[in-house]
Formats: C-alpha cells, structure tokens, sequence
C-alpha cells in the first residue's frame, strides 16, 4: 500500500527491507494477521531481511511539522512486535531533514521490543525546538539480523499546553485528540 501523505521512508542499509504501510502482516499460523491497533487500518510495518545477516537500519518519517521555537509537544505512539520469541529494536528522532543525518535529537529508545499486543510508548522526551522551523519525526528500526517485524501506529503530535505541574493540573483538555474536532476545557482552581 502507498505511505500515507507526506510519510517518507530510508532504506539505510539497501536490503529493500524498508517501513512499509500495511493492514496485514503474513505469520505462520494466520497468512493475513490484521496489525493496525485494534484489528483494523493500517500501520508502519517494518519487516526482517531474511538472509539472517544484515541488521535493521531503516527509517520512516512524518510529514513536515512547522513547530515554533521554545514551544513543547508531545510525541504519542504504539508499537509491538511478532512477540517474545523475536526482539526489535526502535529509536524515535526529530530534526530538520527527513534524513538519518537530519535526526538529530533522540526522543525514544527501546532495544528490547518483545510485545505482541500494542503498548503506548512511554518515557517519551518532549520535542521543544531552540527555533521556529519546519522539522520531521523519524522511526528508526534498529532491530538485530533475523527477527521478524516491527509495528508502529496511532501517531500523534499534540503542543503541550501547560509547562507547569501546578498548571498542569489545573488545566485538563479532553478528548485528545478529538476526532470530531470538538474538545472539553477544563479549568479546576483558577
């Protein structure tokens, strides 16, 4: 299937393994396993070279984010795996090109990917720009020689509206997102 709008991909170590858009993914017991979160849609599939040597070292990348200087927001997403009998391997950047060389600021490690049922990613560093710019998210799959695949969905970049943990729990806005486009505010202690 075709990336979705603006999503780009590298293919680093030219095994033409590459991130690819799927709503499916073959395994040896199901041949068409649906691997969007919650059974349905598509996800950014990485897939395993099969000649058991050559190790990830792919990318995928979003759209180009105009993101203003000194602002914060926040990176939210779910992965999983083939499960625990194969390990992957996910590194999350941001920067100013979507290009390895353009990645320049770490925002998520995991080397030890065994889930097969999605989990939201935790520990997830805010992205806050020094300046005002276009930058680009990028996936990097990482995972040793010979595991199976990697699954990334529910992508989403939101601007962290409170800086501070009084303020922070003061302001709760909800549902976010919204997929109608309509939000509750609310104000608690003002």
């Amino acid at each position: 299937q075709a990336l979705p709008c603006g999503f780009s991909t590298t293919d680093v170590n030219a095994d033409d393994n590459t991130w690819e858009a799927r709503a499916t993914v073959p395994t040896q017991t199901n041949p068409n396993l649906p691997v969007g979160n919650g059974g349905s849609g598509n996800a950014m599939v990485y897939f395993y070279n099969e000649d058991g040597t050559t190790p990830a070292n792919d990318w995928f990348y979003t759209p180009a984010l105009r993101l203003t200087g000194g602002r914060a927001y926040r990176l939210s997403f779910s992965y999983r795996s083939s499960g625990t009998s194969y390990r992957e391997g996910l590194e999350v950047k941001y920067g100013a090109a979507a290009t390895p060389a353009g990645q320049t600021n770490t925002l998520f490690t995991n080397t030890n990917i065994t889930n097969a049922a999605y989990a939201p990613a935790a520990g997830v560093t805010d992205i806050t720009p020094a300046t005002t710019g276009t930058y680009y998210i990028g996936f990097h799959a990482t995972s040793p020689a010979d595991q199976f695949f990697l699954a990334v969905d529910d992508v989403v970049v939101t601007e962290v509206l409170a800086s501070s943990a009084a303020l922070t729990r003061a302001l709760s806005v909800y549902p976010n997102p919204s997929n109608s486009g309509q939000f509750n505010l609310e104000v608690r202690g003002a």
